[in-house]
């Protein structure tokens, strides 16, 4: 699993066939920015607290983004 993989299930998921080429830059600029402010965050994280509460930081974080996406997706798979 590479975070490509992941755009490229994301993209299939929340997208409309025949977007644009500009759209799929953006929106492909997009999802890696947010990957890597992630990934920034969960390693903070992990330097910054002891293992059990670094856990339940991290588990946090996971249960926001995935209300989030969860709602974003729906919204969008209604458009679709």
């Amino acid at each position: 699993m590479t975070l490509q993989d992941e755009w490229q299930k994301y993209k299939q998921a929340c997208y409309p066939q025949g977007i644009t080429a500009n759209q799929n830059r953006e929106c492909h600029q997009a999802f890696f920015a947010g990957a890597l402010v992630a990934l920034q965050s969960v390693k903070t994280i992990a330097n910054a607290l002891p293992e059990g509460h670094a856990a339940a930081a991290v588990g946090a974080l996971m249960m926001e983004a995935e209300l989030v996406t969860g709602a974003h997706v729906a919204n969008l798979k209604k458009r679709n």
